[in-house]
């Protein structure tokens, strides 16, 4: 009988590879044997919008699999809950929150997946109660890696913590850090703007920023010099980065903060939704993802003018 589960899955993942416009996941899991499992898109652009793509049933094997049609290069992520990715509910709920490092909390411990249309994906072992997975194939296991052992976050405040208060000289640390990773790598650089190879970079190479921003906005008593800073920012202005990376979205929100900076007179990190900020995104924002920026922000605020209202009459009642 367990022959017979294990070829039965196995034929239902390869005969789909003759599909060129579907994409399937399979694998499996001993450990949820039995339990349903949920397929959900991962895209950080989409936070206020359905999530769920697909659920399953684990057979007694522990086998299962999943398919996609027309599928848009896309993250997707797969676990034994329906609660919303989290990148989602910080986004929604804490939009201010937004340089939080995202990698090792959301994105290193359940299944992840960078997913194109008509292509095969597996996943070889699965145990979550002991946080590990090995899938099928050697680029998504150096993404779980590189997620789960690269914390650029710890490699700032370890220099910080050394003394270091300068910042150029710590971002002349975290820019080497980063050469060094995409060194070590290796990989075919395919940077087509929705490759999974220029996800990967972009991931990497903003992630160094984006680090590195939070840390000289929030923490460093003596921030960076405009101008330097400036150079660094530009990084934003001069590649087609994923749009799928949860880098160009916090790397955004650092930029529109900076150009408001600069027109307020100030030195934020963060600016709440506004007509003058929705006003900033469309002019600053990557075109890839201004419109769906520029929508969020616009909801955000909605939001935020209805919850004061009700505060307001609630506080007269």
């Amino acid at each position: 009988m367990k022959n017979l589960s294990f070829l039965f899955a196995a034929i239902l993942f390869w005969s789909c590879s003759d599909d060129p416009f579907k994409t399937t996941i399979a694998g499996n899991s001993k450990t949820l044997a039995g339990q349903t499992i949920y397929l959900k898109k991962y895209s950080h652009l989409d936070y206020m919008e359905e999530y769920m793509l697909d659920s399953t049933v684990v057979d007694s094997e522990g086998n299962f699999a999943f398919s996609l049609l027309n599928t848009e290069p896309a993250l997707v992520t797969i676990d034994n809950r329906q609660r919303p990715p989290g990148t989602y509910m910080v986004l929604r709920d804490r939009p201010d929150h937004y340089y939080y490092s995202f990698c090792e909390k959301f994105f290193g411990f359940d299944p992840l997946f960078y997913v194109e249309q008509g292509k095969n994906y597996n996943i070889a072992h699965w145990n979550e109660k002991k946080d590990e997975v090995t899938y099928g194939d050697d680029r998504h296991n150096v993404l779980r890696d590189y997620y789960k052992s690269i914390n650029f976050r710890k490699f700032v405040d370890e220099q910080s913590a050394s003394g270091q208060q300068d910042p150029e000289k710590v971002w002349g640390q975290v820019s080497a850090h980063r050469d060094s990773i995409l060194t070590k790598l290796n990989f075919a650089q395919d940077l087509r703007n929705k490759s999974f190879e220029n996800y990967l970079r972009t991931e990497i190479e903003l992630g160094a920023i984006n680090e590195f921003l939070a840390w000289n906005y929030r923490e460093n008593p003596n921030p960076m010099e405009e101008e330097q800073l400036e150079q660094i920012l530009e990084a934003y202005n001069n590649r087609n980065w994923n749009p799928n990376s949860i880098e160009l979205y916090k790397l955004t929100e650092w930029y529109i903060s900076h150009q408001m900076n600069k027109q307020n007179g100030k030195n934020l990190y963060y600016y709440e939704p506004s007509t003058e900020k929705i006003a900033m995104a469309e002019k600053y924002a990557n075109p890839r993802i201004r419109e769906k920026f520029v929508r969020n922000l616009e909801v955000l605020m909605e939001r935020k003018e209805g919850t004061e209202m009700a505060e307001n009459n609630l506080n007269k009642n």
